[in-house]
């Protein structure tokens, strides 16, 4: 009889993943860490994870999905929208978004994914931020001729840029979204 997987108990084991992460690091980290941070047994951690290294995959993940849907519930889709206004309001939740991901930041975002579904979710936030341009530009409030490229610059713009923050050790978030609200001055229309 197989028993079925309880989604509190996986929450408990990414929760418990990303405080372990924080404190000891990726290197020092063990299975045994996180199942005595998430209080249960290390057989558990094996009903829901692989490895460690699964578990990592499932934090970036966890990462993304949080990301996503910040920036979807930040996307404005009523009219009339202050484009401006809008613009600065994503690019606060993306920088904030990658800032939330600091304390363990170095095991679950600073080492890239080999596996490429497991960075699939780049795609998906280029989607929502071509999206918005491309509404911007139909409203014309942005002067983007195509909001698919421009999308995929500012999204790498702010993910290498929020990376090298956060890898130094030292991000600053009004500088950071003060120099993407510079970038994003660039297209939108006086």
């Amino acid at each position: 009889m197989s028993r079925s997987k309880d989604p509190r108990r996986q929450a408990a084991l990414l929760a418990a993943g990303r405080q372990v992460l924080s404190v000891k690091g990726l290197d020092r980290m063990t299975v045994d860490d996180v199942t005595s941070e998430a209080g249960v047994a290390k057989g558990t951690f094996y009903l829901y994870f692989r490895s460690k290294a699964d578990l990592v995959v499932a934090l970036r993940q966890e990462f993304a999905n949080r990301l996503i849907a910040t920036l979807k519930d930040t996307a404005v889709r009523d009219a009339p929208i202050d484009w401006p206004d809008a613009a600065h309001r994503i690019v606060e939740a993306a920088v904030d978004g990658y800032l939330s991901a600091a304390p363990g930041y170095r095991a679950v975002l600073g080492q890239r994914a080999s596996d490429p579904e497991d960075e699939g979710w780049t795609d998906e936030i280029i989607g929502l931020f071509a999206d918005f341009l491309a509404r911007g530009a139909d409203d014309e409030a942005f002067a983007v001729e195509d909001p698919e490229t421009a999308a995929a610059l500012l999204f790498f713009a702010l993910d290498g840029t929020c990376h090298r923050a956060l890898a130094t050790g030292t991000p600053d978030r009004a500088r950071l979204v003060a120099a993407a609200d510079a970038v994003l001055a660039g297209i939108i229309r006086s």
